[in-house]
């Protein structure tokens, strides 16, 4: 995502400085770039994720926090920050946070990202809105170019001997059935109001009567008994059935400011 080119103008100086007499082009190469992917940290259009961070860091034999402005909090680029020296053991690249420097970089890093995606997601909405348009206009495309036939083909039905049930009558071709439904009366039910007449009118006997545990009163007496596992009321220790701890990890999130 482009972002403002006030955005962490410290990176994008130091990264400026980092090419010295160098092209763009050998800059580039040295750190295993493209060439358009360095012009847009260059005019701060754009700041590397930590990955890339620690990578252009390692190539150019400065710290990752020197790059970011921020005090630097070891001499030496830990084997677990060095990307190249994570990829020649097959370990994993980790990005360590040791700072609130670092920490706060990461929190932009993940609004930026958070902020990418509801902007995607909005472009998938509106296309999603102009396809559903679409969709419209080719049903009514459909339904316009084919009524006459329809119609013709209703019409025709009624002069042949079709087989006939109780709801509907039918007519067999070699490409396709024809089937017309017959007239009928169909309801629309507003549960709360039959209910409530129901009800008044003493025909309970025609409501579905639904029994369920009332889980919210019966959640705040329950415990896990430490030893064996088992779901217990807290009070009496009375084993319960039919329910099952289940471990609750811990989670961690973001709320941004």
């Amino acid at each position: 995502m482009k972002m403002e080119a006030s955005r962490l103008p410290v990176f994008r100086e130091k990264f400026r400085e980092l090419r010295g007499d160098l092209t763009q082009a050998q800059f580039a190469d040295k750190l295993g770039l493209s060439r358009p992917t360095v012009g847009l940290y260059e005019s701060g259009a754009r700041i590397p994720d930590a990955k890339v961070l620690q990578k252009i860091a390692s190539r150019c034999n400065v710290s990752a926090d020197n790059l970011l402005g921020l005090p630097s909090c070891q001499t030496d680029m830990e084997p677990e920050n060095d990307p190249d020296a994570a990829q020649d053991s097959g370990a994993p690249v980790r990005f360590v946070i040791d700072n609130d420097g670092k920490a706060e970089w990461a929190l932009k890093r993940i609004k930026e990202a958070e902020d990418e995606h509801e902007r995607l997601i909005a472009l998938v909405e509106q296309e999603r809105a102009a396809l559903d348009e679409k969709k419209a206009r080719f049903d009514a495309a459909l339904e316009r170019d084919t009524a006459f036939l329809k119609d013709a083909l209703d019409g025709y039905m009624r002069t042949v001997k079709c087989k006939e049930s109780k709801t509907q009558e039918s007519y067999q071709l070699l490409s396709g059935k024809l089937i017309r439904k017959k007239a009928g009366v169909d309801f629309s039910v507003d549960s709360d109001a039959l209910t409530g007449w129901l009800r008044e009118s003493g025909r309970e006997d025609l409501l579905a009567v639904t029994v369920k545990p009332m889980w919210g009163e019966i959640k705040k007496r329950l415990t896990a008994d430490p030893e064996s596992g088992a779901v217990v009321i807290a009070e009496t220790g009375e084993v319960v059935e039919g329910v099952t701890a289940v471990e609750k990890p811990e989670t961690f999130s973001i709320k941004f400011n």
